[in-house]
C-alpha cells in the first residue's frame, strides 16, 4: 500500500492511436470507484482530517500524525478505534474522539476525490468536462485516462517526461496508444465549477482532443 507522503508537480500533451481499453467501474467520471474508501473530513474547531479504509484497518491522517485504526464489530459496522482515538462514520461525515476532544466532522466528497488519487500512488490528476474526463498519471503505477463521464478507459505505463524549450511545460507521448499528454504550469478555471487549478491540460488520444485542469497531488 502506498501512502509516501502524500507526492510531485508537472505539465503535459497527446499524440498518436491504438488502444489498451478496459471496462470502465467508475460511476461517473468526477467520483471514481477508487475515492468510495477515502473520507477528506471538514470538523468542527478548523481541524482537517482524512480517513483511508484497507479491509478493517482505517488510516487517519491528522495535521500531526498518522495513526491505524482498527474496526470494531463486524464487516459492516463504520467504527474504528486505536488506544486513543475514535472514528465512527456516518451518512455524511464522522464523529472522532482523539484522546477527551470530541469533533462533529462532515466529508468533502470533491476533495475526496483528489485524496483518493494521491493515496492510490498517483503524482498529478487532471479533469475536463463535455464530455467529463480525468486523467490520473504517476511513476511505478499504472495511469489512467477516464472519459465518457467514466465510460471509456485507457491503461498505459507512464513513460520519462520530455520538457519543452518553453519554461513550464512538460510532454509525455506514449506512441503505442496514440496518445500524448501536455502539462503547463499557468492558472487554469474549470469550465463548469469555476475551481480555480495550477495547471492547465491537454490530452490528444487518436482523434479526440481533450482540454482541462489538474494539479500535482504532492
Amino acid at each position: 500500500m502506498r501512502f509516501a507522503g502524500r507526492r510531485l508537480g508537472l505539465t503535459a500533451m497527446l499524440l498518436l492511436g491504438g488502444c489498451s481499453l478496459l471496462p470502465a467501474a467508475d460511476p461517473g467520471w468526477s467520483q471514481p470507484a477508487a475515492a468510495n474508501n477515502t473520507w477528506v473530513y471538514r470538523c468542527d474547531q478548523g481541524l482537517e482530517a482524512v480517513a483511508r479504509a484497507e479491509g478493517e484497518r482505517l488510516w487517519l491522517f491528522l495535521p500531526r500524525q498518522t495513526l491505524s485504526l482498527e474496526r470494531v464489530g463486524g464487516s459492516q459496522e463504520s467504527r474504528f478505534q486505536s488506544e486513543s482515538v475514535t472514528l465512527l462514520r456516518t451518512t455524511t461525515g464522522a464523529q472522532l474522539r482523539v484522546g477527551e476532544q470530541s469533533y462533529q466532522c462532515v466529508n468533502d466528497p470533491r476533495a475526496a476525490v483528489w485524496e483518493a488519487s494521491k493515496l492510490n500512488g498517483f503524482d498529478f490528476r487532471g479533469v475536463g468536462n463535455e464530455p467529463g474526463w480525468y486523467l490520473e498519471i504517476g511513476r511505478g503505477v499504472p495511469s489512467q485516462l477516464v472519459t465518457d463521464y467514466g465510460s471509456t478507459r485507457l491503461v498505459f505505463d507512464l513513460p520519462e517526461a520530455e520538457t519543452e524549450s518553453t519554461a513550464g511545460v512538460t510532454l509525455y507521448r506514449i506512441p503505442q496508444e496514440k496518445l500524448a499528454i501536455r502539462i503547463e504550469a499557468l492558472s487554469c478555471n474549470d469550465s463548469m465549477s469555476g475551481e480555480v487549478f495550477s495547471s492547465r491540460v491537454e490530452v490528444v488520444w487518436g482523434a479526440l482532443r481533450l482540454r482541462g485542469c489538474g494539479r500535482p497531488l504532492h
